[in-house]
């Protein structure tokens, strides 16, 4: 566990969001600092609340797209998101910010890549201190029951063309 913590702070993403109901924020800021736009949580998390977020209910999908709009960036939007898909678009080299409903609630989060030799998601603002998010069986789960909720999980692809 210790080494998983050391990894969290070296890392140059986001990995803990610090307020309830802010993963979509958190999320959107991973995926530019991946863009490599400098953006820093404690400094810019205020600018980002104010893209269609309530302190209840967290951001909304149209927060996001409008969020990534005024960056420059016009990216897509799947609904219906399933493993094979998400490792599709990884493996193109794209990154995915994802919403999803696990056991607690709605959950955003950025995943930056997949390792096919290990079956394994990069993922950072996970939700749970384990990182079985990293886990596409893990994953899965969550899908399903949120199929049975009729409450697809969606994700908004980020090209890599436009990294720098």
């Amino acid at each position: 566990m210790k080494e998983y913590l050391s990894f969290i702070y070296e890392s140059r993403y986001i990995n803990r969001q610090q307020h309830h109901y802010s993963c979509g924020p958190t999320a959107v800021m991973n995926a530019l600092k991946w863009l490599g736009v400098k953006v820093k949580y404690r400094c810019d998390i205020n600018n980002f609340l104010d893209y269609e977020y309530k302190h209840s209910e967290g951001m909304y999908n149209t927060g996001v797209k409008k969020a990534f709009k005024d960056y420059g960036y016009d990216i897509k939007r799947k609904v219906y998101v399933t493993i094979p898909l998400l490792k599709e678009e990884l493996l193109k080299g794209n990154a995915i910010v994802l919403n999803y409903n696990h056991r607690i609630g709605g959950h955003y989060l950025f995943i930056k890549s997949y390792n096919a030799n290990e079956n394994r998601f990069e993922v950072h603002n996970d939700s749970r201190l384990d990182a079985s998010m990293g886990d596409p069986n893990k994953l899965s789960e969550d899908f399903k029951r949120a199929k049975k909720r009729n409450d697809p999980p969606e994700m908004w692809i980020i090209p890599k063309k436009y990294k720098i």
